[in-house]
């Protein structure tokens, strides 16, 4: 198999077989651009890291399709998922950074059931989680005001 070489946006070169570049439509189509410029492949949204790990995931999907996170409940808190256990072993191995990576890079890329699989992560951590536990979890601040919080509450009761 035929190697090319793809380039992060932290300067990384990493040999990949051109077979697995055709997960992904954009990838494919850089590849014929880049081969045409007698370059590398340039993929400025991905780091050296995250990059290792797309390709890990869609060298072991290579030869067999995903199997989707199975839904083992679901229930007014939302669904709960099953994941194959490559899959769920493989995400585990990512800090919460490089799964969000991981997540932009799959959406950006186009490579459907390796976003699904993240989303489904993340939907996982979240699961029975209030706002001030996920604001925790994804370090977000909070920039509400008291009265601003009230009032969201206040319109969105039915969720309680």
């Amino acid at each position: 198999m035929n190697q090319v070489q793809l380039i992060t946006y932290d300067g990384q070169s990493i040999p990949v077989d051109e077979a697995l570049l055709l997960f992904s439509a954009l990838l494919k189509q850089r590849m014929q651009e880049a081969q045409e410029k007698g370059e590398d492949i340039q993929v400025p949204e991905a780091s050296a890291e995250v990059c290792q790990k797309v390709i890990e995931y869609c060298k072991h999907h290579r030869a067999t399709t995903p199997t989707p996170a199975r839904v083992i409940s679901s229930i007014k808190g939302g669904s709960t998922f099953e994941f194959a256990k490559w899959d769920e072993e493989f995400m585990a191995s990512l800090d919460q950074e490089d799964l969000l990576e991981l997540i932009v890079i799959a959406q950006t890329w186009g490579i459907q059931p390796l976003l699904d699989l993240g989303c489904k992560t993340v939907a996982t951590m979240l699961k029975g989680k209030n706002p001030q536990q996920i604001r925790e979890t994804f370090e977000i601040e909070n920039d509400f005001t008291p009265e601003e919080e009230a009032a969201i509450k206040k319109e969105h009761e039915w969720t309680d």
